[in-house]
């Protein structure tokens, strides 16, 4: 433990002022991920910079910078955190003028990459997109060494670019070896930073078989340089539009990412929603079933009702009949008290008459 807590010191101490080591190999997943990850912004503040890039040419990441969510710098750690490679202050950083003049300064403008110092025997690039291979591969070409690249904050790069060519010194060798590990060589060639290794100088003799040889060598791989060079300037807007593209179908693979996301969530609320809806079909199904139910009792009770009705109907009708059978019987029978109460007074009449004679 305490071996491995010195060798990362070691190489913390041998790592130049500005330069920040990735804390890994690189990560997957998108830029915004790395981004959330680091804790420069949150996931909230990703997923409204997500729905605000949807319009052709813009980007999450410079979504998130004109919102003011995450700055510049923050942005290019993410970027080199996500790539596995160096971040460079350059603002904390010297750059070294031997190393950023080996290239033209419009070429440098056009890649947006500046060489910033030698580290062994590789060249360290200081870039804004450290996945523009074809500007990685024409640097290399150009420098004949081997290009290793770090992320730096797109303004600083700017101010640099602005100020190219640069005058004076840079990172001592020392300095170099020591943040290259003991292993790596110098800087190449005879010290001049603009001539490969093994180019002799103009002022050495001409006579010497081997120095024309050279300098046939120099000149052919100058004149090769200035085709790449012209070639590269051509193809200058075709980077441009395959960055944008680049950067558009990133913008879009993230969109479709998360709304693949939003899909399934959406989906699962659906399948949840079905489940619901079947539990209330099935709930409903038995409230018609219920209510079919209480529906028959219900026309059970009323042909039920409805005989009793008939049968009192029946009942008060046979009443209603007997009661006028009764009413005739006692009408007649008046009528019989009548004629014998008239009966009687005509036999009392008569009986009267019967005595009255004989009284006489």
């Amino acid at each position: 433990m305490s071996g491995t807590a010195s060798a990362g010191t070691s190489e913390a101490a041998n790592t130049p002022t500005g330069i920040v080591p990735p804390t890994g190999g690189g990560r997957s997943g998108f830029l915004s991920d790395v981004i959330v990850e680091l804790d420069f912004a949150s996931r909230e503040t990703v997923e409204q910079a997500v729905r605000a890039a949807r319009s052709p040419g813009s980007t999450v990441a410079r979504v998130l910078i004109e919102m003011g969510a995450i700055t510049e710098e923050q942005l290019a750690r993410a970027t080199a955190e996500r790539y596995g490679i160096d971040y460079v202050d350059l603002a904390g950083f010297e750059v070294d003028p031997a190393a950023a003049n080996l290239i033209k300064p419009s070429a440098a403008r056009r890649y947006q990459a500046v060489p910033i110092a030698h580290s062994g025997n590789r060249l360290l690039v200081a870039m804004a997109d450290p996945a523009d291979a074809l500007g990685v591969n024409e640097i290399a070409v150009m420098t004949k060494l081997k290009v290793r690249p770090a992320v730096a904050a797109r303004p600083a790069l700017e101010a640099l670019l602005q100020a190219l060519p640069l005058d004076g010194g840079g990172l001592e060798a020392g300095d170099r070896e020591a943040w290259d590990g003991p292993e790596t060589e110098g800087p190449p060639g005879n010290g001049t930073a603009t001539e490969p290794a093994g180019v002799v100088a103009d002022g050495a003799d001409d006579l010497h078989p081997e120095a024309v040889l050279l300098r046939q060598e120099r000149d052919a791989l100058r004149a090769e340089l200035l085709r790449i060079a012209a070639e590269a300037e051509v193809r200058g807007k075709e980077v441009e539009l395959l960055r944008a593209k680049l950067a558009n179908a990133e913008t879009r693979a993230e969109t479709a990412e998360r709304e693949t996301g939003g899909a399934r969530r959406l989906a699962e609320e659906l399948a949840a929603a079905d489940e619901r809806a079947e539990q209330a079909r099935q709930a409903l199904c038995q409230m018609r079933d219920e209510d079919e139910r209480e529906r028959e009792r219900a026309a059970m009770t009323e042909r039920e009702l409805r005989e009793q009705l008939g049968e009192e109907e029946r009942r008060r009708g046979e009443l209603e009949r007997r009661l006028s059978e009764v009413e005739g019987a006692a009408f007649a029978a008046e009528r019989a008290f009548e004629e014998l109460r008239l009966a009687q007074g005509r036999m009392r009449g008569a009986l009267r008459a019967l005595a009255e004679p004989d009284s006489a």
